[in-house]
């Protein structure tokens, strides 16, 4: 609210489709429920880059949080790797 922003009104349907996603992988097997985090985890990892390059220098808090998120998502990507 902030920063004048507000969440997708799409919010509801992502998060269907995510979960959707998540258990038709896991229904191919472990291996296509790894692919498909080490897939999703890239895009996301790609996501949080491209908002961390985006913002301003003096967005130094916003930034450390993207940089949370993203390098949770990338120990995600990791752990898939590994599996």
């Amino acid at each position: 609210p902030e920063r004048g922003v507000r969440p997708s009104v799409l919010q509801p349907f992502w998060h269907v489709a995510g979960w959707v996603l998540g258990a038709g992988s896991a229904l191919l097997g472990a291996k296509a429920a790894m692919a498909c985090t080490v897939a999703v985890e890239e895009t996301i990892c790609a996501h949080y880059d491209a908002q961390l390059h985006a913002l301003p220098p003096e967005e130094t808090e916003l930034k450390a949080t993207i940089q949370k998120f993203r390098d949770e998502e990338q120990e995600h990507h990791d752990t898939g790797i590994d599996y």
